[in-house]
């Protein structure tokens, strides 16, 4: 998470439970497998970023792997 957030912001929980985790309501709801809703991540940027660098946030993430 820390290698973009200079791109974009990204969690693995809702903006609603930054300070606990606690999982998607809305993933539970849909009916989704838990290792899915476990895996899931919020990503989110600034209605002030002008463009998103998508090929950078996939070049970083790929480079985790």
């Amino acid at each position: 998470m820390g290698a973009l957030k200079d791109l974009i912001a990204i969690s693995n929980g809702s903006a609603r439970t930054s300070s606990s985790y606690t999982p998607s309501h809305v993933l539970s709801a849909m009916g989704l497998d838990q290792a899915i809703i476990d895996g899931a991540v919020r990503i989110s940027w600034c209605h002030l970023t002008q463009e998103v660098d998508w090929s950078e946030v996939r070049h970083r993430i790929r480079g985790m792997t």
